[in-house]
Order: structure tokens, then sequence, then C-alpha cells
């Protein structure tokens, strides 16, 4: 997936780029291709080029999902019985709407989503221009070295294909009620670089759904889409606040101790970047063993 809210970056050059190269063998369509039943304009290609991707419907979302790594399709052709053959074609999204072109859970995997940024210069007939170092492109190609082994259904391992315009994308298509309460939690461990914060559900909806979902929504919010674990024992959390400093009202770290209960428990590593913990200087303590008494006076 190529996105970028910028025009002139090269993502629908790109497309026309590979069909140069495969001819026949790659097409560009659009959304409502793409979720018509009738596929045998996209079936036999190599190269399926979505311009200005945007799927909004569920059943077009989970098409190409089961599209990107099925090894058989079921062509369909109007008036024709279905006939079903080998699948092989690459899909590629372009879009100017960075983070709701497609929904993207946590669990998925298959897409890379690389941000392209924008040209220093524009190269007016670039495309001609490419055209004609396609032989020399195609035995470049043909002869360098594949720097990453195949690890995976799609060659590549899912953690290489983890960037930052995924990350968004991933954000964007959370409910609602999980966007706002992802959003104060990463605040709050990022203003107090933490370990963890326990809070309970009270608390939570008080600072920031303000009571709009109902109980057993949060907890399934909280447990199932954001993995985080319940205490199972009753405590007073210490939860970290803004205070005014009394000397001269300028905000100051401090906590409140909040009433026996069983609160969630949110961890710094589910919310931050590895690179955003360094931003904040976190370093997590190990605890370290206990020393082995024995009998030995040294």
């Amino acid at each position: 997936c190529l996105v970028s809210k910028e025009n002139q970056t090269g993502k629908t050059t790109f497309i026309d780029y590979l069909k140069l190269i495969f001819g026949e063998n790659a097409c560009k369509v659009g959304n409502a291709e793409l979720s018509n039943e009738f596929n045998s304009y996209t079936a036999t290609r190599l190269i399926v080029g979505v311009d200005e991707a945007f799927c909004d419907k569920k059943a077009t979302v989970e098409k190409i999902k089961m599209l990107s790594t099925s090894n058989s399709i079921a062509m369909q052709r109007k008036g024709v019985d279905h006939e079903e053959m080998a699948h092989f074609a690459k899909y590629i999204l372009i879009s100017n709407n960075e983070e709701t072109f497609i929904y993207a859970g946590d669990d998925d995997i298959r897409y890379w989503v690389r941000k392209v940024p924008v040209l220093s210069e524009v190269i007016s007939g670039v495309l001609a221009m490419l055209n004609e170092e396609i032989p020399a492109f195609l035995f470049y190609l043909n002869n360098r070295k594949i720097s990453v082994p195949k690890t995976g259904r799609a060659w590549f391992d899912h953690k290489l294909l983890e960037t930052e315009a995924l990350r968004r994308l991933r954000l964007a298509s959370k409910p609602v009620a999980e966007k706002e309460i992802t959003k104060f939690v990463r605040d709050l461990f990022l203003d107090f670089g933490v370990a963890e914060i326990k809070m309970p559900l009270d608390y939570i909806k008080e600072n920031t759904i303000k009571g709009k979902y109902e109980d057993s929504y949060l907890d399934r919010i909280l447990k199932e889409n954001m993995k985080v674990e319940k205490s199972v024992k009753v405590e007073r959390p210490k939860i970290p606040v803004w205070e005014n400093n009394p000397m001269d009202e300028t905000p100051m770290r401090g906590v409140v101790s909040y009433k026996p209960c069983r609160p969630y428990i949110f961890k710094i590593e589910k919310f931050l970047t590895a690179d955003e913990m360094q931003t904040i200087g976190f370093v997590r303590k190990e605890i370290e063993p206990e020393p082995v008494q024995t009998e030995l006076p040294y």
C-alpha cells in the first residue's frame, strides 16, 4: 500500500511503470472493479494496481485479504460457468487517504504500508525515461543478490513490514472508545515514563469517553482488543496525574490514590514504541534475584 496525502509523489506513476514492464500481465483498476463479483479482468493478472483505493466495505476488505494469500481463485464471467484457476496476483493499493483507506486490525499482517515522501524535484516525462531504462533495470534485477531470505508465505517476515504508516492505519481502524482510551494511556506514559499504570474502569470512563458506553462493552474492548489484563486482587492503585504547584501554579507530577478496586494493568511496551521509550529516557529495570543464603561466613 503506497499512501500519501500529497499529490505528485509518483504513486500512480509506479503502477503505470509496472504496466510498462509486465504489459498485459498487469492492470490498473478502481474500487468498483475490485468489489465487482465478475473478476475475469483481474483474475489472470500478475499485478493488480488499485488507484485511489478506498475499501470501506467489510466484504471488500476480506476479499483483498483472501486474494493476497490464496493459491487458487474462482474466475467469474457473465453468462459463463465459474472456472477455478491458479491465482498468483500481487495487489498494490495507492491512496491519498493515509489512515482510513482500508481497515487494518492489530492481527492483520498482510499489509505493507509505505508512506511515500514528497519529491524534491518533479521531472516532466519521467515515465518515458523509465520506459527506455526497462531492459537495464530488468538486467539489474535478474543479476542482483536477494538481500532478505524467504521466511513466510508472503516472503518477508511480517515484523519486517511493520511501519509507522501501518501503525497509524491500525490506530485509525480502531473503535472510537478504543482510540480515546489508547490516546489517554499513551499520553500518561509519555508524560510520566513509568513502567505500568493501574486504573479502574470508572476512572478511565471519567477521563476519556465520559460514560458514553456500557461497562460490558468497554470491558470487552480492554480485554479483547487492547489485550489489557485486570488485577485478580483488590488493591488501591496510585495513578499518575498533573497537579498545580502551590508555589507558582505550574504543573507538577503527582499521584492520586484511588479507592480499593480491581484495576486494569496497562504496560508501557503495549502503548509506546522502542523509539518513543528511548526518547523519554525510559529504561525497564530488571528485578535482580535475591542472593542465595549459605552457611559460609563470607
